[in-house]
């Protein structure tokens, strides 16, 4: 028989949706409403700042994020799967008796 740690699968799914609630600001427009924070600036330093965030504005860090955010639904998927298929052997067992 295998013994699967629901409870410690969805911690752990609470801990990863967490991380994509930080992760989400920096995917889609960090790097465009940091350059915009910078407009009125004027000085080498941030004509260099500006370059690095302009080349930071092409990532793959929107689709990293869909994603996880898909790997993040499949697990609570399975978590809902796991529950009901123990519901279910529960049940039989109790059909046995």
């Amino acid at each position: 028989m295998i013994k699967v740690q629901v409870d410690e699968l969805t911690n752990d799914l609470a801990t990863l949706n967490s991380a994509i609630g930080d992760f989400e600001p920096y995917s889609d427009n960090f790097a465009q409403s940091a350059k915009d924070s910078l407009s009125g600036m004027n000085s080498d330093f941030i004509s260099k700042v500006k370059d690095t965030l302009e080349a930071m504005a092409d990532t793959k860090a929107p689709e990293l994020l869909k994603k996880i955010q898909e790997f993040h639904e499949y697990g609570l998927a399975l978590v809902e799967t796991f529950r009901e298929t123990d519901a279910k052997i529960a049940e039989n067992e109790q059909l046995k008796k």
